[in-house]
């Protein structure tokens, strides 16, 4: 199975159409895009829509360096931590150059919430760890990692006994697994 999606298309259009694809489902999706729209903050900018859309599984990037896939690198450099032991800010990407932006434009992005990769006292890092919705990827991951953990600590109470009874007893016997987690 997979949980992460990239596009190799920088569109508006094929990013809103990910973006509401993957808003249904356990997964998310790193969008990336250069556009001046976005950096700027116009209005209707792709990244304000999916913020004023309330998109939760969108990490929306903005990147100069397209041609490096920093989306992927950040996708890279997060995903093989165990959900819960990352935050997804502060990260060096290795192989993206870092962006040099005013501080008008790291405004703009963060009116969106907006991931960046740019150089800040010296390090190259990424900032903010957000998704469009503004919540911390690494929230979402988490939830996401802890919600299939008790669906299948619960598939596996109900396949390893006969029946799982309809008492109170039954009960406590899901609970018991779904607080182990």
């Amino acid at each position: 199975d997979w949980y992460a999606l990239i596009l190799t298309s920088r569109t508006d259009v094929d990013i809103l159409a990910a973006a509401t694809l993957i808003e249904s489902r356990r997964k998310v999706f790193l969008a990336c895009t250069n556009a001046a729209a976005v950096k700027s903050n116009s209005a209707g900018n792709i990244y304000a829509v999916l913020k004023a859309k309330g998109f939760a599984r969108t990490i929306p990037f903005w990147s100069g360096d397209q041609a490096n896939g920093p989306e992927a690198a950040y996708a890279g450099r997060c995903l093989p931590l165990d959900p819960g032991s990352e935050t997804w800010k502060f990260k060096d990407l290795v192989g993206v150059v870092a962006d040099k932006f005013t501080d008008t434009e790291v405004n703009n992005f963060k009116a969106n919430n907006v991931n960046i990769y740019r150089t800040f006292a010296g390090f190259s890092m990424t900032s903010e760890g957000q998704v469009s919705v503004g919540e911390f990827i690494d929230v979402i991951r988490f939830i996401d990692w802890l919600q299939a953990q008790m669906e299948e600590e619960v598939f596996s109470l109900l396949i390893s006994v006969p029946k799982v009874p309809y008492t109170d007893n039954g009960v406590a016997m899901i609970e018991n697994v779904i607080r182990k987690q």
